[in-house]
């Protein structure tokens, strides 16, 4: 049994699987278990192959394929104010107030492999939304945010309280939505 790694969405292309390795050896018969990444299309392959004295013979069969969304696995401010407000200290990277300014990171997984198209900058590829709270917002990553920090983000300034969701694209494939608090405006 060859299991192949993936396949690239609309242009049928097969690439090397970069993510986790398989549990075990492929076996001959039964089924074999691995792990993935998200951000990847898989699909099993089998070919047989016969030989006698008199002839030989092959075949080759493909699974259905299966997708493993990207994910956007978690979130926290990197600079954000409140204003006439009690945070928690273990809400502090969590939490936004509107009418104040907030840096935010995404945390993103995905396999680079078979979302990102070759020849663009993956960068340019990378798209972060927030819709809630008074904010629709559709932005690349802040350059900023990348060469001070690191890391994948957006700024944003809720107008009103009320619950923010974030997610983001690759390659045009969208990740999970999630929440963010933003506390009512106090000054």
């Amino acid at each position: 049994m060859v299991l192949a790694g993936g396949e690239v969405d609309s242009s049928r292309k097969r690439f090397s699987y970069d993510g986790e390795a398989l549990e075990e050896d492929a076996p001959l018969s039964d089924s074999l278990g691995m792990t993935a990444g998200p951000g990847l299309r898989f699909f099993g392959e089998v070919s047989v192959t016969c030989r006698s004295e008199d002839h030989s013979g092959t075949a080759t069969a493909t699974t259905a394929r299966f997708y493993l969304p990207p994910q956007l696995v978690a979130y926290r401010t990197t600079r954000s104010g409140f204003c006439g407000v009690r945070v928690p200290k273990s809400k502090l990277d969590k939490w936004l107030q509107a009418g104040q300014y907030a840096d935010v990171e995404y945390f993103l997984r995905y396999s680079a492999g078979s979302l990102i198209r070759r020849g663009v900058p993956e960068l340019r590829q990378i798209k972060l939304f927030a819709r809630g709270a008074g904010v629709r917002k559709r932005a690349a990553p802040d350059r900023s945010m990348l060469n001070q920090l690191g890391a994948i983000g957006t700024w944003m300034n809720p107008r009103r309280s009320g619950t923010l969701r974030i997610w983001a694209t690759i390659g045009g494939k969208k990740t999970n939505k999630l929440p963010v608090r933003v506390l009512p405006k106090r000054c």
